[in-house]
């Protein structure tokens, strides 16, 4: 699974009330129940929100607990050149896409599956996603 930007923020700015969903999914990475990653650009925008909104020491702090808790997609520059021409309204949700491709992720977790009607992935919510894990 490729654990989309909006859902790795609720996690480490506490949003409310996506919080807890975000916690569990961590909890069934942590105990081996799902595989899952982020993509690198969301790190880089993860350090910059943070930054803004606590500081550097804890923007770091938060920055190496994600690349702990999860494992990281890449994008080069051919993928980046074929985001530009995806029918996505959105250039970071073609990219988050692209990273989901490339490393084989089966889903992208979102809360936002509107920003990707156009992809051949398949999306699942947060939500969705735990009732499976706890089916």
């Amino acid at each position: 699974m490729l654990i989309d930007a909006n859902v790795v923020f609720d996690l480490f700015l506490s949003r409310a009330p996506w919080y807890a969903e975000a916690v569990t999914l961590v909890e069934a990475i942590d105990a081996g129940r799902l595989s899952a990653c982020i993509a690198a650009h969301t790190v880089t925008t993860l350090w910059y929100v943070c930054r803004k909104a606590f500081g550097s020491e804890r923007a770091r702090a938060v920055v190496a607990h994600a690349l702990s808790a999860f494992s990281v997609a890449t994008l080069d520059a051919d993928d980046l050149r074929r985001a530009i021409t995806l029918p996505f309204d959105d250039f970071e949700h073609a990219c988050q896409m692209l990273a989901a491709e490339r490393a084989g992720a089966s889903a992208i977790v979102t809360r936002d599956a509107r920003h990707f009607r156009d992809s051949p992935i398949p999306i699942v919510s947060p939500a969705h996603l735990i009732a499976q894990l706890n089916s």
